[in-house]
């Protein structure tokens, strides 16, 4: 870091590292408590979060991000797979979305 921002810099990113490190373990132990309470996401999801955050971050160096990373592609895969999605007309039509109007059914 230094030798790019020059010197002193390394005590700044220091310096700016721990609370936003703790502003994360914040934001995901509120995000798994009130995904918990909502039942919005299965149980295991939520109670992962705030162990995402030692993956994300104390972990970083050893590889972790790769875990944490490996964990929101498949979550991400799976909400976007259970995301309604309209549905595709087959006899051609462009589909209005919304009620037939008039006499068609």
């Amino acid at each position: 870091v230094e030798l790019w921002m020059g010197a002193g810099a390394g005590d700044l990113v220091t310096l700016a590292a721990w609370p936003a490190s703790l502003v994360m373990l914040a934001g995901t132990a509120a995000m798994a408590v009130s995904l918990w309470r909502a039942r919005l996401a299965p149980r295991a999801d939520a109670a992962a979060l705030p162990a995402l955050w030692l993956c994300e971050v104390v972990l970083a160096q050893a590889g972790g991000g790769l875990v944490a990373g490996l964990y929101w592609l498949i979550r991400g895969r799976l909400l976007t797979d259970a995301t309604p999605r309209p549905a595709k007309q087959t006899d051609g039509r462009p589909q209005t979305g919304g009620r037939p109007r008039g006499g068609e059914m």
